[in-house]
């Protein structure tokens, strides 16, 4: 085995995802850039499309996407709790919101309700470029945890 050949070949031939993966598997890489590059795949509805699964290029969610990204998740030994209800199932139509039992969810959203800090806002998981920049993304990230608690009956108004 050459494993020199192999790395180039997934940094010439590897769309972002796997070179994440490699660079988590191999390099040290952050579990906050595979799933970065996983959740480029999503699309509103919680599921995936945009060809997660190699050999299908439509943008719609798909059962074989969701399975495929779970599995990219499983395999690399990745769990994020979060990522679950916030990305998965941030609302209960959702279509992987069947995925879930009803107390996990209940879990999420207690821990999602927990994480609005004292300014009214909830935190992002990384740092943002400026302070304009890191309001703007506390802004989106605290409209989402809204929604989603609003969806779920928890937000009080």
């Amino acid at each position: 085995m050459h494993f020199g050949k192999a790395a180039a070949f997934i940094w010439e031939n590897g769309r972002l995802l796997e070179r994440r993966l490699f660079e988590y598997y191999f390099l040290g890489g952050s579990k906050d850039g595979v799933l970065r590059a996983l959740k480029a795949y999503q699309n509103e509805d919680g599921g995936f499309g945009h060809a997660l699964e190699p050999d299908l290029r439509t943008p719609e969610s798909q059962p074989l996407f969701v399975e495929f990204g779970l599995r990219t998740l499983y395999e690399a030994g990745i769990r994020d709790e979060e990522l679950a209800l916030r990305d998965f199932a941030p609302v209960p139509d959702s279509y992987c919101r069947k995925l879930f039992r009803d107390a996990a969810i209940h879990g999420h959203l207690e821990a999602l309700e927990a994480q609005q800090e004292e300014d009214g806002g909830w935190p992002i998981s990384w740092e943002p470029p400026g302070g304009t920049a890191g309001r703007e993304w506390r802004s989106h990230r605290t409209l989402r945890a809204l929604v989603t608690l609003a969806s779920y009956r928890k937000a009080i108004h």
